[in-house]
């Protein structure tokens, strides 16, 4: 029986140590608030006694206490905002907690629990079809979860009692009524606010063909479930090929392993056991695991089994997991690359981010509970780090249960998908899923000898810096001032420096002023520009030369590095990477871009890099259809250029023309700002006040600036419009490639995610189809495809790549792509080999 953390909230509770069923025979009598000096204690729910919807908030509020009713403060008027009257005679209203905690006080578990079963009676008394919960206490109180920002607009079938309904998290309207304006049209004062509107709007159309709610428990999770240990002998390896066998005519088939790694490349790495899920039964099948009953041989038989089992299996029948790459990189190590591409499969992540990409919302454990009301946790959760340790049955139960639920989300998100017309979004998100493993899987070669080189020097260089801060009389006064050595790599020092030295006062803890980068920059002192250089390079030497040598986390035992190249982490639908983040090395810098001369090609091999040149500012043109930019494009137009001219002819304080025409640093230095500061951000939604701040110049400049600009680029300005148009219509954000961003978004993430998503498509699309090749990218860096080549290849493979980079194979592309490519011996030295176009009505050109 497990005991309350009680918080010191009574002397009385915190000696009891109550126990949950103590507190729910007792109730009242043993709640701290049972005495509470307050206006309307242990307040009844009010509303319908035959409601449609029970609305259940944390507490009352000091306006419901005065008034003894639930939702009549500012929170109740805020939500009656859009509960329309109608609606409202279908409500019940009530709390989770019946009597005012206090000001700002949030309710205890003692508290929850003791006035749990009142509640619980009221809603199975009262049967509503659904409950909307607002706050992190109901969610806590429904379903035991916390991050209401998670969980709000989603709809979960729950069990009240005895009573099963669906149950709708809201934020709660409290905390948007906290929350700081901002700019936002129409009459809501937050995303927040539009978001909660929109998603109760949403609930309520829901309301009329709600399916039945069924809620799983252990019985049922369990239902259908076997193990094979492999202690049978050749009557469990019979078993294996019988079911294997039974799977062949399903359509769809769960599928999950357990490892004792979470990537194959270690030289202990096995798979421990696989779990296959049917629509009659579910098997979890031993493998490597330290109990395993197999002999080595028919360990070896088990294995071809399944092998031939994936294979076999073809396109149309498809094997369905949790987190998709990690089974196939598994798969394709132990079995063969073959599988990648010859094996149907389906994704229960990927279907999870096409329909909702919020982050930290596609464990299978959340999606589980999202559409079963269920842990699975509950019955067994293991420690993924030490199964090889845990008794056998309890793994092969674990791993059987996983490929259970991976195929009932499946089927249930297939169904969400056709119905909200995202199939064809999903096809391609599952080609990109299953394009990143043989990237995975070809690894980053690092080279030891430059490691250990740059090593050497940015340990010396860091060194030397921190002998010229202590041997600086400024430092030298610090230590004076507070008996210590001054730290480059404390913020706490560096604060003290500040105050104690500089005295900036400012910096004093209370006042709360930050030490970052962009603050020291504005310091005009030499111990400060020494600590923002000890910074940089020791940020080059932890991040991007320590975690690549061999036998750090980064380098796997055959020496290279295999980053997890993630297409589920963003909300725009671009990748990210992992382990490490290859997306981020320096590109820029010049005093850092020699970190990426470790990816080395070594002997006979060359690194040959392909990106998409432009591609966001032609992603506008597509989106837009502006008739000048998409001829701007078929013309090789410069935009950048265009408008820094432009600019420094309005306001030459800002740059001089013909310095600009004449110093090829200045003009370079100057359209990266134009570009960067005008140009984009004007594509996405800035206004002239933004402009002005982040260009240092006037706003009445930036003013006329940008309405030049609209002037020439019209359509780009209605495309603008019209998008905010429809998210407020539709509560997400899409654009040509049909990837959903949905509320709440704030204005510029509004114009930018559709041009994101684009761009991703395009990329991505090309990278699966050079990959179907058999030349996966050695990384993807966002807009650039890298590879490591045998010289002898480079013509051949890079004619390849160019051909599938600038095919035109979506309708809505209206202007040339173009790709330029880069060649080098290592990562971090390489030069432009050539610029290509595609041309329209297909095929490619060189441009001069």
């Amino acid at each position: 029986m497990g005991f309350f953390s009680l918080g010191g909230r009574t002397a009385l509770a915190t000696a009891a140590g109550f126990s949950k069923d103590l507190l729910h025979k007792n109730e009242c009598t043993v709640c701290p608030l049972n005495d509470a000096k307050i206006c309307s204690p242990k307040m009844k729910p009010t509303g319908s006694r035959e409601p449609v919807i029970y609305v259940l908030g944390e507490a009352p509020g000091s306006e419901e206490d005065r008034l003894g009713r639930p939702f009549v403060g500012p929170s109740g008027k805020l939500l009656k905002r859009y509960l329309k009257p109608e609606v409202q005679e279908l409500v019940r209203w009530g709390n989770v907690i019946r009597c005012y905690p206090g000001k700002d006080a949030t309710p205890g578990p003692i508290e929850t629990e003791a006035c749990r079963p009142s509640v619980i009676r009221d809603i199975e008394a009262t049967q509503p079809e659904a409950i909307f919960g607002f706050g992190n206490v109901p969610l806590n109180w429904l379903i035991g979860e916390t991050g209401i920002s998670k969980w709000c607009g989603r709809r979960i079938p729950v069990k009240v009692g005895e009573h099963v309904c669906w149950y709708y998290p809201f934020l709660h309207p409290a905390a948007i009524l906290r929350s700081k304006p901002e700019y936002h049209p129409g009459p809501y004062q937050s995303e927040d606010e539009f978001a909660l509107a929109f998603q109760i709007k949403r609930a309520l159309r829901e309301l009329d063909r709600l399916p039945a709610a069924i809620v799983h428990d252990e019985k049922e999770a369990l239902r259908g479930l076997e193990i094979i240990t492999g202690h049978g002998g050749e009557a469990d390896l019979e078993r294996v090929k019988a079911f294997l066998a039974e799977l062949d005519a399903e359509s769809v088939s769960g599928f999950d392993y357990e490892t004792n790694a979470i990537r194959p490349y270690a030289k202990a790495a096995k798979l421990l056991s696989v779990a296959f899920a049917g629509s009659k039964r579910v098997v979890g099948i031993a493998l490597s695991h330290k109990r395993t009953g197999w002999t080595p041989k028919l360990l070896r038989t088990v294995h071809g089994l399944l092998a031939r089992f994936l294979l076999s299996r073809g396109l149309k029948r498809r094997l369905v997991a949790h987190q998709l790459p990690f089974e196939i990189e598994w798969s394709a190590t132990w079995f063969g690359d073959e599988v990648i591409w010859n094996t149907g499969w389906g994704d229960t992540a990927s279907q999870a981010y096409i329909l909702d990409e919020r982050p930290w919302t596609l464990s299978l454990e959340f999606l589980i509970k999202e559409y079963f009301g269920f842990s699975i946790k509950s019955i067994d959760n293991l420690d993924r780090n030490t199964l090889d340790d845990a008794p056998l049955e309890n793994v092969l139960r674990y791993n059987a249960l996983d490929a259970k639920y991976a195929r009932l989300v499946f089927n249930v998100q297939e169904k969400r998908l056709r119905d909200e017309g995202l199939m064809e979004v999903y096809r391609h998100q599952l080609e990109r899923t299953v394009a990143v493993v043989p990237t995975q899987l070809n690894g980053v070669p690092i080279n030891e000898e430059t490691n250990l080189a740059l090593m050497t020097k940015y340990e010396r260089r860091l060194a030397k810096i921190e002998g010229t801060i202590e041997s600086n009389p400024q430092a030298q006064l610090y230590k004076r001032r507070t008996g210590g050595t001054f730290r480059p790599s404390a913020l706490d020092d560096v604060r003290r420096y500040l105050v104690l030295v500089l005295g900036l006062s400012q910096f004093e803890k209370k006042n709360g002023m930050q030490v970052d980068e962009a603050t020291l920059r504005e310091i005009d002192d030499p111990i400060i520009k020494l600590v923002l250089r000890w910074r940089k390079t020791n940020k080059i030497l932890s991040t991007y030369i320590k975690p690549v040598q061999r036998g750090e986390g980064h380098v796997q035992d055959d020496g290279y590095m295999h980053p997890i190249i993630s297409t589920t982490k963003t909300r725009t639908w671009r990748t990210s990477s992992e382990e490490p983040n290859t997306q981020n090395w320096p590109m820029r810098d010049p005093a850092a871009i020699e970190a990426r001369t470790q990816v080395s090609a070594g002997p006979g091999y060359t690194v040959v890099a392909f990106d998409f040149a432009g591609i966001q500012a032609r992603n506008v043109a597509m989106e837009s259809k502006d008739a000048a930019l998409v001829k701007h494009f078929h013309e090789h137009y410069d935009i950048h250029t265009d408008w820094m001219m432009r600019l420094a002819k309005l306001d030459p304080r800002w740059a001089n023309r013909s310095a600009l025409e004449k110093d090829k640093a200045l003009f370079k230095k100057h359209r990266h700002q134009a570009k960067n500061k005008f140009v984009f951000p004007s594509f996405f939604g800035a206004r002239p006040k933004s402009i002005s701040r982040s260009l240092g110049i006037e706003v009445n400049t930036a003013d006329k600036l940008q309405r030049a600009f609209w002037n020439e680029f019209p359509d780009i300005k209605a495309w603008q419009e019209q998008l905010v148009r429809s998210y407020y219509q539709t509560g997400y954000v899409t654009g040509l490639s049909g990837f959903r961003r949905r509320a709440p978004i704030i204005h510029n993430e509004l114009i930018n995610s559709p041009i994101q998503s684009d761009e991703s498509r395009i990329v991505c699309g090309a990278m699966v189809r050079v990959a179907r090749l058999g030349i996966p990218c050695t990384m993807e860096i966002h807009d650039d495809l890298t590879f490591i080549m045998p010289n002898k290849k480079i013509d051949e493979y890079s004619e390849l790549i160019i051909t599938e980079m600038l095919r035109l194979d979506l309708d809505w592309i209206n202007v040339p792509l173009e790709v330029e490519m880069k060649v080098g011996p290592n990562w971090g030295e390489m030069k432009e080999a050539g610029k290509f176009e595609s041309v329209k009505g297909g095929g490619w050109r060189e441009l001069e």
